[in-house]
């Protein structure tokens, strides 16, 4: 049964600026052109050879989203997971979970998005700055699990440049879908020496009306969020600061698909719905030359505090919790023989992972990895060449399994750009990552309420996944319009995804035509596995300016993207990848 959902989201926005010593518009418009955050150091967008999409504040006020996926979908070769409103994650080429690096600031941000896709992403899209989309050899500086790519975010809870005086802003927005308000805000004040900011956020979105359907709402499409953050940086002169910030996040979302009673904020709910609560806190230093053959140096930590409840009937069927810690210590280099620039660096992180309650499908686990990373770059008069290497041990012990998982991957890439003239540019990019498989993959057996799945353990242990991409991108920019097509290839060997069995199995275990089936609690059946895979695909875009006059400019934007995943050998197609897409947009 198709449900065509008919609405239209009324977004009424209220700036109150209340800055008195805001940045000019000619340093913003500036950092339009850096990544900001991929190293202590600036890096041009021209320095990277695979599509690179960055999101400025200005562009991320600009759209109604709740959430990170909806901020980043509709960008070639983004989309996004939908399994429910209030917990959606972006998908870079095909790719999503654990493929796809979600970071706070370089950071894990330590939430439960990669376990399932009903697991929310524990970053609130109305308090960011600023969002980095990477690809190829930049994302070893955070993973080797970034085949897809990485996504780095930037929020508001720190502020790492002195901005003298008292700033801020409020925002109000209705959407008429859900009938829902969102209200948010926050507050700077600084001197030269010091600043401290606090944000604030409150969301009560109610189911999604369905017009014309013999269903008037679309049941467990709800969702409330608060947030809050505060943060306080002592600065020491330009580019040498220290600061920390406190934040938490809370949220309550339905998952479509169950049985729901009329949601009324702060009622008891029918059905299965999500409450998630986040406690997350960073530290960061930043020093420029700090020795005589370094450029810059940073180091940044995080403890973070994660946890939630599945409610089935006004009860907790059961709660996952998570708490990590993350290290990560970066130093820009200066020139050295034929190496312009570069990073090197380490991070080690741990986590700690719990689930109890009656419908647990994965058992309690430990996660320990160490990296070393580094990314080099050197320039010649029309030729740019990119190296990034990243070695990385992770240890995984879980309760009541026999045997520990601990293994060392090593990731390499390299790119080329090849500045053919002063319009066009071709741009090669290869590398080689190892990812290692997740604690849900390795140990997954029950049943998974929210999801409507009985995971089945595997039938043989899994081993690392090994990817070979190419990126090969074309870019033509011109005074009036700007082009890029990007084709890609990625080779997989022991790709890990969840199969299905193609049987019904009942929350008690019980597999479909044994004695004892309940078909009243039948769930389809999976298991993790391998196989060899191939993915391949195009992503194009294409901006023109129609009209200008004065500071105001319409622009006609185009984009499309495709992707192919299949197993080696095979006609089989792999799941979840998305279809093609075409889209037209004026700006």
């Amino acid at each position: 049964m198709k449900t065509y959902l008919l609405g239209t989201a009324i977004a009424g926005s209220l700036l109150a600026s209340l800055n008195t010593n805001a940045e000019s518009e000619e340093a913003t418009y500036l950092m339009e052109d850096y990544i900001v955050s991929a190293g202590p150091g600036l890096r041009s967008i021209q320095d990277y050879a695979p599509p690179v999409e960055v999101l400025s504040e200005k562009a991320i006020a600009t759209k109604n989203a709740t959430n990170l996926a909806a901020l980043l979908d509709g960008s070639a070769g983004v989309s996004a997971s939908s399994f429910t409103a209030g917990a959606s994650r972006p998908v870079l080429r095909g790719f999503s979970g654990s493929r796809v690096q979600i970071m706070e600031s370089g950071l894990e941000t330590f939430d439960l998005s990669t376990l399932s896709p009903d697991h929310a992403v524990t970053l609130e899209p109305m308090l960011i700055e600023r969002v980095e989309i990477l690809r190829g050899p930049a994302t070893l500086l955070y993973g080797g699990s970034a085949i897809g790519g990485a996504i780095n975010v930037i929020d508001k809870s720190l502020v790492r440049a002195p901005t003298p005086g008292f700033g801020g802003a409020v925002e109000t927005r209705y959407d008429g879908v859900s009938n829902g308000t969102t209200n948010v805000g926050y507050a700077s004040l600084g001197t030269e020496d010091w600043a401290v900011r606090i944000t604030g956020l409150k969301r009560d979105n109610e189911d999604y009306k369905v017009p014309e359907h013999e269903e008037p709402k679309l049941d467990g499409s709800f969702q409330e969020s608060s947030y809050y953050s505060i943060g306080a940086t002592r600065f020491f002169g330009e580019g040498h600061y220290f600061g920390l910030s406190l934040s938490e996040w809370n949220s309550e979302y339905g998952v479509p698909g169950h049985e729901h009673e009329d949601h009324e904020p702060g009622a008891e709910e029918a059905g299965v719905f999500i409450e998630m609560e986040a406690t997350r806190l960073n530290a960061e230093y930043s020093i420029p030359a700090p020795f005589s053959w370094a450029e810059a140096f940073r180091l940044r930590a995080s403890y973070n505090d994660y946890q939630h409840d599945e409610i089935e009937d006004g009860a907790s069927a059961v709660r996952y919790e998570q708490t990590g810690w993350d290290l990560r210590g970066e130093l820009a280099h200066s020139p050295f023989m034929f190496v312009d620039y570069g990073i090197i660096g380490a991070q080690i992180t741990d986590t700690d992972f719990v689930a109890s309650g009656d419908e647990v499908f994965t058992p309690n686990a430990q996660t320990q990895s160490r990296a070393l990373f580094i990314n080099e770059h050197t320039h010649g008069d029309r030729l740019h060449y990119e190296f990034g290497a990243r070695l990385e041990n992770t240890q995984i012990k879980a309760e009541g399994v026999a045997k520990d998982y601990s293994e060392t991957a090593l990731s390499f890439a390299a790119s080329a750009i090849w500045n053919i003239d002063t319009a066009q540019t071709l741009k090669l990019s290869l590398n080689r990552s190892q990812r290692h498989p997740t604690a849900p993959e390795l140990y997954s057996n029950g049943v998974h309420l929210a999801t409507q799945q009985y995971y089945v353990p595997k039938e043989v242990s899994l081993k690392r996944e090994t990817a070979l991409g190419l990126d090969l991108t074309y870019e033509i920019q011109r005074e009036d319009d700007f082009a890029r097509l990007t084709a890609f290839y990625t080779r997989f060997d022991n790709y890990i995804y969840s199969e299905s069995l193609g049987y019904q199995t009942d929350d008690e275990g019980t597999k479909e035509g044994d004695p004892g089936f309940e078909a009243d609690h039948a769930l389809d059946t999976y298991r993790y596995c391998f196989v060899d895979a191939d993915y391949y695909g195009l992503e194009a875009s294409y901006e023109r300016p129609l009209l200008r006059q004065g500071d105001s400019e319409l622009s006609l934007k185009l984009t499309g993207d495709w992707v192919h995943a299949a197993q080696r050998g095979s006609s089989d197609s792999l799941p979840r990848i998305p279809p093609v897409r075409l889209g037209l947009g004026l700006d």
